[in-house]
């Protein structure tokens, strides 16, 4: 048995997942089995032998020549997938870690203590967040929840004084750009600015 490099994949939730196998043995394919082990979910097979196809999984997952697609892809189909081609010259192996990943929302305000924090909610996996300026006196906590979603609270702990501006950088697999929030405070008044719109307001100036 020849076994290759396991192989990490990303798809965005909702969107057409698709492995391709490896091992293409041409017209010589005795039978051909893809293992699923979802983390969420019991694990299942597609099997083809011949003409003919046994599958135990989900409408949403099937065999197309030699790859799987999996349709509108959920949470839950995130885990091991492995292809395995039998054929005169031996058996092939290959495996595959699958993740699907959703966005997570993102907002910043004051804590009660009158400091920014910027918070993402729902994401898998979990977003990196920073802050400019910087500091040391930075306090990220990161929870999963049950749905296995991340939730990024990331404190801003420096003494804020009024008129000045900070700024949370927020990265995701799932943004094409960082997320970036602006917090403004005059006096006690707060007011939080989108990148475009601290853009527009400084080409006034």
């Amino acid at each position: 048995k020849r076994v290759s490099l396991h192989l990490f994949v990303s798809v965005l939730a909702g969107s057409t997942g698709l492995l391709h196998c490896p091992h293409n043995p041409g017209d010589t394919l005795l039978m051909m089995t893809w293992w699923i082990r979802p983390l969420y979910k019991p694990p299942c097979f597609i099997t083809i032998l011949d003409s003919r196809s046994v599958n135990n999984c989900s409408e949403r997952t099937m065999h197309e020549n030699l790859s799987l697609k999996i349709l509108k892809t959920h949470i839950t189909d995130t885990g091991n997938y492995s292809c395995e081609v039998v054929n005169a010259h031996g058996t092939f192996h290959s495996s595959f870690m699958l993740q699907v990943l959703v966005p997570p929302s993102v907002s910043l305000t004051l804590n009660p203590a009158g400091f920014p924090e910027c918070r993402t909610v729902g994401g898998i996996s979990p977003s990196e967040i920073s802050w400019i300026p910087e500091s040391d006196d930075v306090i990220t906590r990161r929870e999963m929840s049950p749905d296995k979603t991340w939730t990024v609270i990331s404190t801003y702990r420096v003494q804020i004084i009024p008129g000045r501006e900070v700024t949370c950088n927020v990265s995701h697999p799932t943004f094409t750009h960082p997320q970036i929030l602006t917090i403004v405070i005059p006096g006690k008044t707060l007011k939080i600015l989108s990148f475009g719109e601290r853009k527009k307001s400084q080409q006034g100036q």
